[in-house]
């Protein structure tokens, strides 16, 4: 078999053809793909700008790409159903080169350079016809979050015990999974406190830990994370949204402190989820974190939704606590850090600490939370 019928054979396979030009940093937004770049890539003058920089083989850089396509997408043909009459594939939706290229690819890839869109473009194989990977499918994502929903409600109408439902639902074992993944459990130090306000009788004076705290077991109604009859320690970042958070209205007398753990406590920060960079398709490190992050950021929202005065909708939520509190193994979480539903960027949080465990002052006492007296404010 002669030489240019082996490169054909070998173009056919991997996906791509040959070209000659180098391409540098500077031409590429993404940063996974200027990592790419600078870790193969030595200083040369780029074929597009011009600009002296790291530079690779643009032929390389295509196999990067086309590697990473191949995450996400795959070729039409022998997945999807072909229709003639019709005039091609059919059932769900297909890209050709240029679709690939200029449209999906081109604003992750940050490359803005028609030329080089061109030259990647017309280096691909043109016998592909693109479509998702498993087309006829649901995204993973799409899939949890259809169990989250069907767990939602059959937590409203429950068939076993609250705890039975929290030890065996399996989408609450992937809910850990993928906060574990995508670096949600945070440190909360000694020195990082939370505000807590009650409403009361104006004659009454309110000056205690546990006056101010964690309500007590009799007085602990249901709550957005917990039962009734279980106390826990519910804050906020600022006094103003904690006000936000219990209803309260101008006529009303309220008295807010701020607390603080006694010792360094590991938390879920659903509210970190704003802030993490959707990952590249072209990270290889990371991009099996786009899935989890899509899903985890809806079930984020749900979490932090009004509850509109009924409080079977916090079920499973309820539930969600329940499992991470008594059967999640990896750490010791104590507490979740959830956006506010009533004051938009602003954080609250639920502390897994009763009544008992909020205390006067500082000491050396563990699994504690202690009031700072000076932190004390009266309202009205």
């Amino acid at each position: 078999m002669g030489y240019l019928k082996n490169k054909q054979i070998e173009y056919q396979e991997r996906g791509y053809s040959s070209i000659d030009s180098i391409i540098c940093t500077s031409c590429v937004g993404d940063h996974a793909i200027k990592s790419f770049i600078r870790n193969i890539g030595t200083k040369n003058k780029c074929d597009y700008c011009s600009k002296i920089r790291k530079c690779c083989k643009l032929e390389d850089l295509i196999g990067h790409i086309v590697e990473s396509i191949r995450f996400e997408f795959e070729d039409a043909t022998g997945c999807m159903h072909w229709e003639g009459k019709e005039g091609g594939f059919i059932g769900a939706r297909t890209y050709d080169n240029y679709n690939m290229v200029f449209d999906k690819l081109s604003p992750e890839m940050g490359i803005e350079d028609e030329a080089v869109l061109t030259d990647i473009y017309k280096t691909l194989n043109d016998s592909i016809e693109w479509c998702d990977k498993d087309p006829y499918a649901l995204r993973i994502h799409e899939e949890d979050y259809i169990e989250w929903k069907q767990f939602c409600k059959s937590a409203k109408s429950p068939t076993s015990s609250f705890e039975d439902i929290a030890l065996k639902s399996q989408i609450l074992y992937k809910i850990t999974e993928h906060f574990q993944e995508l670096g949600l459990i945070k440190n909360i130090n000694k020195d990082t406190g939370f505000y807590r306000s009650v409403i009361h009788d104006k004659a009454e004076n309110v000056d205690s830990a546990k006056r101010i705290g964690s309500a007590p077991v009799k007085y602990a109604a249901a709550n957005r994370m917990s039962r009734k009859g279980v106390s826990m320690f519910y804050g906020a970042e600022d006094i103003e949204t904690t006000l936000k958070e219990i209803g309260a209205k101008p006529s009303d007398t309220v008295t807010s402190a701020k607390f603080y753990p006694s010792e360094r406590i590991k938390v879920l920060d659903l509210t970190q989820l704003d802030s993490i960079e959707f990952p590249s398709l072209f990270d290889p490190t990371k991009r099996h974190l786009r899935s989890p992050l899509i899903f985890m950021r809806n079930f984020a929202t749900d979490v932090s939704k009004k509850c509109n005065g009924k409080p079977i909708q916090y079920l499973p939520t309820q539930i969600f606590t329940e499992h991470i509190r008594n059967f999640y193994k990896e750490f010791k979480l104590s507490g979740i850090i959830y956006n506010s539903s009533l004051v938009k960027g602003k954080k609250c949080c639920v502390l897994f600490f009763n009544n008992e465990h909020c205390i006067e002052c500082n000491s050396n006492l563990k699994n504690a939370l202690y009031m700072d007296k000076a932190s004390l404010k009266n309202i009205n």
